[in-house]
């Protein structure tokens, strides 16, 4: 275990909004173990004001934002610890250069020689994860803390001041009844994770039968998606598009949302609402919390778990063939067993 009393702490978070949620609760437990140390954290210029507004007691550094040099720039701030989450090969250049007398991350080829200081990351045939990711990155926190507790959700702030008068009208109009409320979100970083217009056309279908009112939620990219969709449902209400905060104030007035591994459902997660996930080239056991409010639904083939953007196998087995029958069958297994435990 490390013992330092540090007065500098970068923490480099960069790209997914989903992996950044997931992070969060780790950053929590270091803000709380180093008190009195400024923490930096580097995240995506695009969620950077949302992270800023809706978790406190870190300084973060929008990327790029307007620093031109960020070698040069994290190298000048003299951080006692820097702590790379990504491990790619540029932040993994920005940790070594840093010059910081504790440099963390994982133990990955053609990286590791960055970091002084490394975890691994468990891992089946160098592709699989044996553990939910969240779970992953509170293994640097135990670097510190050899008793960091297990990964939670993170209760983050209220940000009405950030949601539109236009969003909020439409907010209190629609979550007027009371019923079950179900968001579906489809959208996709690459195609291999993409879900078929058809199937989620039935899934409204069937939703609507039972007596629920479900919604899609598009993401900033998914014209398309919401296309296909209403091409083949158009009775699917369609929420208008949100900003971070507005999507949050959206997640928490569900019963559960069903989607795809997207990052929607990480916000989902991180406000402690139930989630059924439809899984395929992604990896269940490391993306998904075993928890009863995060449920999986998934088509047992042999070439899933593959992590591919893009799928090379005809007819794309794991997704194309997941049944919108199979998703709203686990989705009523799940919504019972809320009823049971007497909590959603």
């Amino acid at each position: 275990m490390i013992t330092i009393s540090p007065d500098r702490i970068l923490i480099i978070r960069r790209q997914a909004l989903g992996d950044t949620l997931a992070t969060l609760p780790a950053i929590t437990q270091l803000r709380e173990l180093f008190g009195r140390a400024r923490i930096d954290l580097i995240v995506d210029d695009s969620f950077a004001h949302f992270i800023d507004e809706s978790f406190t007691g870190v300084n973060v550094l929008p990327y790029p934002g307007s620093i031109r040099n960020w070698p040069q720039f994290i190298r000048s701030q003299n951080y006692d610890i820097v702590i790379d989450y990504l491990g790619f090969a540029r932040t993994a250049f920005w940790t070594f250069y840093s010059g910081a007398s504790i440099r963390v991350g994982y133990n990955v080829r053609f990286r590791k020689w960055a970091y002084n200081y490394r975890v691994d990351r468990e891992q089946i045939d160098n592709r699989l994860l044996y553990q939910f990711a969240g779970e992953s990155f509170i293994d640097l926190t135990r670097l510190f803390c050899k008793y960091a507790e297990p990964w939670e959700h993170e209760t983050v702030s209220d940000v009405t001041s950030a949601k539109s008068d236009s969003y909020q009208s439409w907010e209190s109009s629609f979550f007027s009844e009371s019923t079950q409320y179900i968001g579906v979100s489809l959208s996709a970083t690459g195609s291999s994770r993409a879900w078929h217009g058809e199937n989620a056309g039935q899934l409204f279908e069937l939703l609507a039968e039972s007596g629920l009112k479900a919604f899609l939620i598009p993401g900033p990219s998914d014209n398309e998606i919401v296309k296909s969709v209403l091409g083949h449902n158009s009775n699917v209400v369609v929420a208008p598009d949100t900003n971070l905060a507005e999507l949050k104030s959206l997640l928490s007035k569900i019963d559960l949302l069903i989607s795809t591994d997207n990052g929607t459902r990480h916000v989902a997660m991180l406000v402690d609402k139930p989630t059924l996930t439809m899984f395929g080239p992604t990896d269940s056991g490391g993306w998904n919390r075993k928890h009863f409010k995060n449920g999986i639904v998934k088509n047992h083939v042999s070439c899933s778990p593959c992590n591919l953007w893009e799928c090379n196998v005809d007819g794309h087995p794991c997704m194309e063939e997941l049944t919108a029958n199979q998703v709203f069958d686990k989705a009523k297994e799940m919504l019972t067993t809320f009823e049971v435990r007497g909590s959603v």
